[in-house]
């Protein structure tokens, strides 16, 4: 059975007012009976079908593997207002899509833990998919595995209804989701080629996608929103974030995979440079001088210059490399200037560009400073 978190191409989702639901986190202890019919209640109302309700000590799981906290409703109960499907409140319609996505600051740097408990079959394919999903371009969605870490994933068993695997949802306020938990009986399960789809897909949940074929699976409508992605069919049979598909071989994204996240994440715009300049001028080689870029659009969380030597020939030594947080430090980081010190062991021009992070487009046209002989 597919991994069945969220919804990708075709819609895009947001749990709960805290945000993301988290697999593996206990509550605070049972609930009464009443209370517990409540809750039910409260997922019904979110559009869910009762018979894909199943509940757990301190959760519930719904349509297989969307995991919802007890506590989390116990809040909304407490006085979050009323629910989608009570008087007076509108239906969902599919035409909507929420508004709770990763945010634009942390979409580019989700940074991922692959716990102990995953064994070296299950961690090869999550860092093949890390790959497959950084390797689609003009988007800026990017995974890197690092700690701290805003999603770490795992391999548990007791919490799993059943399938390979389940995944959370991005929290309020722009978290991506938090956890991707294997299922334990499945630790043996499928060849590299199987285990990296799931692993893609999961992560696909992560960043709020859910399953395209949501309609055809009967899958409900939380109430903040869902809805067909610009520029996506309503139905693709070969999107990675179909549900029910564990057990298919990896064979890369489909063409509209690759649109919906470009259109939902798309990378963002190239800065302008308009001038850069050294201190001193000109700059010597071996010793320490300050580069000074301004221009436009350098308000991003990591502007990054890239700088590449005129005329150098790559067989022979680095001819490009890049300056960023936190490899470097900015003297000076306002939206139109970029103050930073370097030295440079090669005398030669250097061409300087500007990009918005990792994924984003480098400034154009290229502008230039030379560094002269120390002698």
């Amino acid at each position: 059975m597919a991994p069945r978190c969220a919804t990708w191409r075709s819609v895009v989702l947001a749990l709960i007012a805290a945000g993301a639901v988290v697999a593996c986190e206990r509550g605070n202890g049972p609930v009464g009976l009443g209370e517990r019919d409540a809750l039910t209640q409260q997922i019904v109302n979110m559009g869910f079908r009762p018979d894909m309700i199943v509940e757990h000590e301190n959760y519930f799981v719904v349509e297989g593997d969307i995991l919802i906290q007890k506590a989390d409703l116990l809040r909304r109960m407490g006085g979050a207002g009323r629910t989608t499907g009570e008087p007076g409140v509108p239906p969902i319609q599919p035409q909507y899509v929420t508004n709770i996505q990763v945010s634009t600051s942390k979409i580019s740097y989700i940074y991922v833990n692959i716990d102990a408990t995953v064994n070296s079959a299950w961690a090869t394919a999550t860092r093949s998919a890390i790959s497959e999903w950084n390797a689609i371009s003009s988007t800026a969605i990017r995974f890197v595995e690092m700690a701290p870490a805003d999603l770490v994933v795992s391999t548990g068993g007791e919490i799993l209804y059943d399938p390979i695997a389940q995944s959370s949802f991005p929290l309020a306020g722009g978290a991506p989701g938090p956890t991707i938990t294997i299922d334990a009986s499945h630790a043996e399960w499928g060849s590299t080629s199987q285990k990296k789809f799931v692993m893609v897909h999961e992560f696909g949940h992560n960043t709020g996608f859910r399953h395209t074929n949501l309609v055809s699976l009967g899958e409900g409508l939380l109430p903040w929103g869902a809805n067909l992605i610009s520029g996506t069919p309503p139905t693709d049979a070969v999107s990675v974030m179909n549900g029910n598909t564990g057990g298919t071989l990896w064979s890369g994204f489909s063409y509209y995979d690759q649109v919906a996240a470009r259109s939902l994440y798309p990378a963002p715009p190239a800065p302008y440079v308009a001038s850069v300049s050294t201190s001193p001028s000109p700059a010597r080689q071996y010793l320490p001088f300050t580069v000074t870029v301004n221009g436009s659009g350098f308000d991003t969380v990591d502007p990054q210059v890239l700088y590449t030597r005129q005329g150098c020939d790559p067989r022979w030594g680095s001819c490009t490399g890049v300056y960023s947080a936190p490899q470097g430090i900015f003297a000076v980081k306002t939206p139109t200037q970029l103050v930073f010190n370097m030295a440079f062991s090669i005398t030669g021009t250097y061409d300087i560009q500007v990009r918005s992070g990792p994924k984003g487009g480098p400034s154009q046209p290229p502008r230039s400073f030379t560094v002269l002989s120390y002698y």
